[in-house]
């Protein structure tokens, strides 16, 4: 017999509320993603901000200190005697020339001018003059000077009419003066009037790049004064600079990606002072950086900004005032937001996405779900309202194995048991209408209706009684009236029907209110929520455990999200989920543990970047400045051996001991060890042992030693060349007691070269000083 269902609204209905509990449950990660994302792409931009600010203050300090060093040079040449002897010198000879010729200066000027113009090579004309001898006698050591310190030119200028009377290079300006001349309005005109003023010794002075004619490139000057013995100006020592240098430093864009770059502005005219990495052409003195950034730095603040830059693109840019001289410029270090933060927009769309899935297909498997539920339920409530009814006659279809299905089958057996005894007690009844006392129930009773059977049996006297009350309390169940109280007086065994009737509407009437108040809990999303019914008894405890279970598993899986989303939030990349999750709770926690593994490999990533370029700026420290090369070579090797943690460090230098047959030695010239050590090896020959092979073969070699002594001893050698202009300087041999990482590799392919720049500039200032000492004793002997 098929019956209709009964019409109950979907929120009010079990169905409903489940869908519901399904949907909020879904939507907590949409609610948590943008937190995570928020939180993450702060801890990113603070990365990136770090990164910036500490390669502008690499830089800035670079800069700094390469234009302070010329400005020391300068300073300490134009004191030095050879230099000052040199200034009298072509003084003197000059005006000897104009003496035997009998010509001016202007007429003897134009006459070297036609000798040595565009010749910085040659050094003696053999014009039998003053003139050539004095050039002859100082061109060589001025002309080592100027290729050893890397100067485009070095000019000696007289105070009184701005006459250069030499320059290395012997370009135009040559012999021209610097008051009245086609070159008094230019950088180097500007440069000769301020040092002109200076009363002592110590002046120096630093003139700002522009386009020079003579040269026909941009270039600037840095010049001192020449004193002689009485505090009086004699002449005036100028060193052109080129780009070369400052390109060098601004151009090496390690960690800045495919956008960054560094760049020197002026703060003057805010026009560029390095070439741009973004164009093939030079920028220098064309380009022009008017910007918020630019604009604060000219008045002296420095800081990070998210601006257009000249380029039309958003960057984030780090800014900094430079202190050197009288010039005013700043220095940005700057890279392309969008490749900053590329990552994170990947991240976003990925968590999207997955978020997206995850919530369509909960709310398709919770329709699927909640219907599989409800259909069976709501087929035994339509069952048990015909029951109600008094449509006896009524079957359970049931399908399920689960819960639900015992159920049916229990509603089923409770029909079959019903239309059994009802029909028994109609019998009985019937038999008791027509005044048959003597009729006796004839099915089979099982459990409490046994009673009713005993009943019927032994108590026919009261049997209307009984009846009419059980008439009274059907009919109230009918009605959905579970608060039914007895009025008939029950005795003997009529006794137990009533106080079961009792205890089975009492506990039913408690489970039903149980269940009521745990679905609009959860529904309503309060987990804490429990059962109010202290004990379940029979097949109702299965229901109590499911309302238990249910909740504390939702309550333990949210609690864990919060806890690592604010892990994460909190920069904690190594929170994990570590509570059990189960069925679509565990894209969930894949989705968390992938952002958790990918913000610790961008956070390691940047910690050994910073790593990397804070360990060459602090060695680049450790060998600026004028240092012999034993002190220089000590200060490399301890500050190698302490950043890269090895147990011994070797600094062997080349020595060339037969220049024509090319025969070099490896001599040990300082090391730094933190084992004892005996035996250790002073001197090499070009492919002996693992330091002569490094230095023959040009590249970093690496040997490991077994044995079993590796406490005491380094197991792992390693043997690194560092060249300058492809010639081998000299080799760097390591000791560790582990292998080296790839990070500490990387360290010191990178340091090699600034090792070997510092190493031939403290050769080259050793041999300036061997040959203008020669000069001078040759001078003292003559």
């Amino acid at each position: 017999m098929n019956t209709p269902f009964l019409k109950i609204s979907f929120f009010h209905s079990l169905r409903g509320k489940l869908i519901l509990l399904f949907l909020v449950v879904l939507l907590i990660p949409l609610i948590l993603e943008p937190l995570t994302y928020i939180q993450a792409k702060n801890a990113l931009k603070t990365e990136v901000i770090n990164k910036l600010i500490a390669v502008r203050d690499i830089k800035t300090q670079q800069i700094e200190n390469f234009f302070n060093d010329c400005l020391k040079d300068v300073k300490l040449l134009s004191k030095h005697p050879s230099i000052i002897a040199a200034m009298e010198s072509f003084e003197e000879s000059i005006h000897k020339d104009m003496t035997v010729l009998g010509a001016d200066e202007t007429e003897i000027m134009k006459q070297y001018r036609s000798l040595y113009m565009g010749k910085p090579n040659l050094e003696n004309s053999n014009d039998d003059s003053a003139y050539s001898a004095i050039h002859a006698q100082y061109h060589f050591v001025l002309k080592a000077y100027k290729e050893t310190h890397d100067y485009y030119d070095i000019f000696l200028v007289e105070p009184h009419a701005g006459t250069i009377l030499y320059t290395v290079e012997k370009e135009n300006d040559y012999g021209t003066d610097l008051k009245d001349g086609p070159y008094v309005d230019t950088n180097i005109g500007h440069v000769f009037k301020k040092a002109l003023v200076a009363t002592h010794r110590d002046f120096t002075i630093l003139e700002d790049f522009a386009y020079y004619a003579p040269s026909k490139k941009a270039a600037s000057f840095v010049a001192s004064p020449i004193f002689d013995d009485s505090q009086k100006i004699i002449g005036l020592l100028i060193f052109q600079l080129s780009t070369n240098q400052i390109n060098a430093i601004m151009q090496e864009n390690s960690g800045l990606g495919q956008t960054g770059e560094t760049i020197l502005v002026s703060s003057d005219d805010f026009l560029l002072r390095s070439d741009s990495r973004f164009s093939e052409k030079s920028t220098l003195l064309k380009q022009k950086v008017n910007t918020e950034a630019t604009r604060a730095a000219a008045i002296g603040e420095e800081g990070v900004k998210e601006i257009l830059d000249y380029r039309g693109k958003k960057v984030i840019i780090a800014y900094k005032p430079i202190h050197v001289s009288n010039v005013r410029w700043s220095l940005n270090a700057k890279i392309d937001k969008a490749e900053a933060f590329v990552t994170m927009q990947k991240m976003w769309y990925e968590m999207l996405i997955i978020t997206i899935l995850g919530i369509l297909i909960g709310i398709a498997l919770a329709f699927r779900f909640s219907y599989s539920i409800i259909k069976p339920i709501r087929v035994m409530t339509n069952v048990a309202h015909q029951l109600a009814l008094g449509n006896i006659n009524q079957t359970i279809e049931v399908k399920s194995r689960d819960e639900i299905g015992l159920m049916g089958n229990a509603f089923n057996q409770m029909i079959i048991n019903l239309w059994q005894v009802i029909e028994d007690i109609v019998q009985v009844s019937q038999g008791l209408a027509n005044g048959n006392l003597h009729v006796m129930p004839q099915s089979e009773y099982r459990g409490e209706l046994v009673q009713i059977k005993n009943a019927l049996e032994t108590a026919l006297s009261n049997q209307r009684q009984v009846v009419e009350d059980i008439v009274q309390v059907s009919q109230k169940l009918m009605q959905g009236k579970l608060d039914i109280k007895f009025q008939a007086k029950y005795e003997g065994d009529f006794i137990y029907i009533k106080t079961a009737l009792e205890t089975a509407l009492s506990d039913q009437q408690k489970v039903i209110t149980d269940i009521v108040k745990v679905s609009q809990g959860l529904a309503e999303g309060n987990l804490d929520v429990t059962p109010t019914a202290k004990k379940y008894k029979g097949d109702f405890i299965q229901i109590q455990n499911a309302i238990e279970t249910t909740s504390i598993s939702l309550r333990q899986v949210i609690e864990n999200i919060v806890q690592v989303s604010y892990g994460l939030a909190e920069g904690n990349f190594h929170t994990m989920p570590d509570k059990i999750y189960q069925g679509n709770f565990v894209k969930v926690k894949n989705a968390l543990e992938s952002t958790a593994a990918r913000l610790a490999e961008t956070s390691a990533e940047n910690t050994m970047q910073n790593w990397l370029k804070t360990g060459q700026a602090q060695l680049n420290d450790k060998m600026s400045g004028e240092q012999d090369m034993i002190t220089l070579a000590k200060n490399i090797i301890v500050f190698l051996t302490t950043q890269l943690e090895a147990q011994v460090g070797l600094f062997y230098l080349v020595e060339n001991i037969n220049r024509q047959r090319q025969t070099y030695h490896l001599n040990m010239l300082a090391y730094d060890t933190h084992t004892q050590h005996k035996n250790v090896a002073l001197r090499f020959h070009f492919s002996e042992n693992l330091v002569g092979q490094a230095a023959l073969e040009k590249q970093m070699i690496t040997f490991t030693i077994n044995s079993g002594l590796e406490k005491t001893i380094p197991s792992h050698l390693a043997a690194v060349p560092f060249l300058y202009e492809d010639s081998v300087k000299g080799v760097i041999e390591l000791g560790f007691s582990e292998t080296m990482s790839e990070i500490q590799e990387e360290f010191l392919g990178q340091a090699m070269s600034s090792i070997g720049i510092a190493v031939n500039t403290a050769e080259s200032r050793a041999q300036m000083q061997t040959l203008l000492e020669q000069k001078q004793s040759e001078k003292l002997q003559n």
